[in-house]
């Protein structure tokens, strides 16, 4: 019993000792992760310290009008559904709107005065597709979606995507809000004898293509305006029509 009880005892140091020897092995392994460990954390540490601040800015205004613009249809169909009644549609892919955008001249401000446009003319170019109710009950009601640029005359090039409406009149009656603005209808299309007059209602966004500046400037604005359309046309608006629209908006001009 003595022989076995020493044995266990041998044993027992050896095992405490092979322990202790595994026990240190794995410590030198665990410090050495984990002074590996705080380099990199202060490695993140440095990082985060030298992280570029967001760049400051000024907001300008944008506010222009288009006099003379036409919109030159692209593939032109009609199409609807056989299972509905009186249901047919338009649809109009790659059509080309190109207009001279001038300076609207208004001011601005409450306890100043500055102009709603400090932002140069150019020439807008949109490329869209559009889709049209066709029904006998509030046709030209519809959508569209498209890319566009805007050319300065100075030669700076902005440009984005862009998506709207057609023959939808948003400054409408509200029954829950009171607003002076109320000057359209929900359908926004009216016939006068001799042209349809259809609203169209859009929001742009894009940045600057050209960019001279480290940040890429921002220009964002909506429009709100006519499509022009001859009455007796048997395929409206599959041919070139004018276009009278107004442009607001804000360019975000970041500091160089």
């Amino acid at each position: 019993m003595k022989r076995y009880a020493t044995l266990g005892v041998i044993c027992g140091f050896a095992t405490m000792a092979s322990a202790w020897s595994i026990f240190a092995g794995s410590g030198a392994i665990s410090s050495a992760a984990f002074m590996a460990s705080e380099v990199d954390a202060a490695a993140e540490t440095v990082v985060e310290t030298v992280a570029v601040a967001p760049p400051s800015f000024c907001i300008k205004n944008f506010s222009k009008d288009d006099c003379e613009g036409f919109v030159e249809p692209g593939t032109y169909e009609t199409v609807g559904c056989d299972t509905t009644r009186d249901c047919k549609s338009i649809r109009v892919t790659g059509a080309v709107y190109k207009t001279e955008l001038k300076t609207s001249g208004q001011a601005c401000g409450i306890q100043c005065e500055s102009k709603c446009d400090e932002f140069p003319d150019g020439t807008l170019y949109l490329k869209f597709d559009y889709v049209l109710r066709a029904d006998s009950c509030c046709p030209y009601r519809g959508s569209w979606v498209g890319k566009w640029e805007y050319k300065t005359v100075s030669g700076l090039v902005y440009g984005g995507e862009a998506h709207g409406t057609i023959g939808v009149g948003t400054n409408r009656k509200s029954e829950c809000l009171a607003t002076n603005d109320d000057c359209e209808r929900c359908y926004d299309v009216i016939n006068n004898g001799d042209q349809w007059l259809v609203g169209i209602e859009g929001s742009f966004r894009g940045q600057a293509l050209n960019s001279p500046t480290r940040v890429v400037d921002e220009l964002n604005f909506t429009c709100d305006g006519t499509w022009i359309e001859n009455v007796f046309n048997s395929r409206p608006f599959s041919e070139p029509f004018r276009v009278r629209n107004r442009f607001d908006g804000a360019f975000v001009d970041y500091c160089s």
